[in-house]
């Protein structure tokens, strides 16, 4: 019992008889029938005799009118139905504010303006330069007036 495992148990080897062994014939043997005229081509294709002719699914040149009338509901305007539409609602958050003005002027001074200034050669005040005439002391404050004047760049 301890030999028979479930393996051997299901898969039993099947008997087989020996099969006695194909000889080919040395010598071609010529047949005594007569040979048959149709070819493997002419039995496959034969003439298929007389066919009649399929009519013509072309449409008749002359139209004859239908005895009942064309009803006109179609499928298209029976499934899509117009939907009447709803009036636009009014949100007050979706309202575009109006323009309004600054109350507050703007200020000429721009970071533009401070990193580039306009071209020619910056001066200090005091010197000797013909720029002296808009900035007689170097005490005075003459950036109030004009902050980018090229005769006068001091710090605004």
């Amino acid at each position: 019992m301890q030999e028979l495992t479930t393996f051997r148990h299901d898969y039993v080897p099947k008997p087989s008889s020996r099969l006695d062994p194909i000889i080919p014939v040395a010598e071609l043997i010529i047949s005594d029938k007569p040979m048959e005229g149709d070819t493997t081509m002419t039995a496959s294709y034969r003439p298929p005799g007389v066919i009649e002719r399929v009519s013509s699914y072309k449409p008749v040149l002359c139209y004859k009118q239908p005895d009942m009338p064309f009803i006109g509901d179609t499928i298209h305007r029976l499934s899509y139905v117009p939907q009447p539409l709803c009036e636009k609602e009014f949100f007050p958050w979706q309202q575009k504010p109006t323009y309004k003005c600054p109350e507050v002027e703007v200020e000429g001074n721009t970071i533009y303006k401070a990193s580039f200034r306009a071209p020619g050669r910056f001066v200090p005040c005091g010197t000797s330069s013909p720029c002296n005439e808009c900035c007689p002391s170097a005490k005075q404050d003459c950036c109030k007036a004009s902050c980018f004047d090229p005769c006068c760049p001091g710090v605004c």
